[in-house]
């Protein structure tokens, strides 16, 4: 793959990622604790794809992976916030527990083992950690099923995102390192796979925005 449509690919994310953010954040006060946790986490990928771009262009290309590991640790923390407040608080310990297991082995993995590397090791946990969340999600839909139409649900949509993305990253994550310190390959074209898994999740997360929106929408109009 060539280095401008790797480029393209990566631009093409940086920008739904502000567009998510805006849209999920327009309104602070009005929406959903979700909604806004949504529009957090989207902020930060934004802040840190536009922080990669200024490190690359920098002297200090060496902490080029640094904006990412921040990433990974927002993305993680955030999903389990989203999933515990879903899960009404009802396995608020085992979320705590599980969350400060996995920064701990963020951390030791940052500092001691791929340090400034790419932390394939960080990101291969913590998809496997949403992945189980997601998936326990769905269980929990399908057994409870408040409601016929689950695809005006914006959860639904949310999970669909974290539950594809994750899932797919999930193997490219697993043979990162073996890609890099062995094969030497540049991993151009499978982290182009990796932004393009990222694009679809973008998509079904502003459906669920979208869906969000109408639902308040209707209640405002109920109101009037």
């Amino acid at each position: 793959m060539s280095v401008t449509a790797y480029f393209f690919i990566v631009y093409v994310q940086t920008f739904l990622s502000g567009l998510i953010a805006a849209a999920a954040l327009y309104k602070y006060k009005q929406r959903d604790f979700v909604i806004r946790l949504i529009g957090i986490l989207y902020l930060l990928s934004f802040i840190c794809n536009v922080a990669a771009f200024i490190i690359w262009k920098s002297p200090w290309r060496h902490l080029l992976n640094v904006p990412g590991s921040i990433y990974d640790l927002g993305f993680v923390i955030i999903c389990a916030i989203i999933f515990n407040h879903v899960f009404d608080n009802k396995y608020k310990h085992l979320f705590i527990l599980v969350i400060v297991i996995y920064l701990i082995g963020s951390f030791l993995n940052l500092f001691l083992i791929q340090k400034l590397f790419i932390t394939s090791f960080t990101k291969f946990s913590g998809s496997l950690m949403v992945i189980v969340f997601a998936v326990t999600f769905f269980y929990r839909l399908l057994i409870e099923m408040p409601t016929m139409h689950l695809h005006r649900l914006p959860m639904f949509w949310f999970n669909s995102g974290f539950l594809i993305f994750c899932s797919g990253a999930l193997f490219l994550y697993a043979f990162t390192d073996y890609l890099v310190r062995v094969l030497d390959d540049d991993l151009r074209m499978y982290w182009s796979f990796h932004n393009l898994l990222f694009i679809v999740m973008d998509v079904l997360m502003l459906i669920g925005i979208r869906y969000d929106w109408l639902a308040r929408h209707a209640k405002v109009s109920v109101k009037d």
